[in-house]
């Protein structure tokens, strides 16, 4: 059965939970949640935009911590 989502990055490697690094990985994206990451050749899934991954590394969950850490370092300083 073939399932629709809104971003499919295909044939990329992907940096997994257990910090290995997964070659030719499917990563699909519904909304603004990751609905499935797999392998490639058993993807599921048609993206309304897919985008090619071949020889991209895709950290998935990954918060950049420069940008977000900041409002926490100046959690009630700005008042002042």
């Amino acid at each position: 059965m073939t399932k629709t989502c809104d971003l499919l990055v295909r044939n990329v490697q992907v940096l997994a939970p257990d910090y290995t690094i997964r070659d030719g990985q499917y990563v699909a994206i519904c909304g603004n949640r990751i609905e499935s990451v797999g392998i490639d050749s058993a993807c599921e899934y048609i993206g309304i935009e897919t985008l090619a991954g071949h020889g991209k590394l895709l950290m998935p969950g990954l918060v950049d911590s420069h940008v977000h850490a900041c409002p926490y370092m100046l959690r009630g300083k700005l008042g002042d």
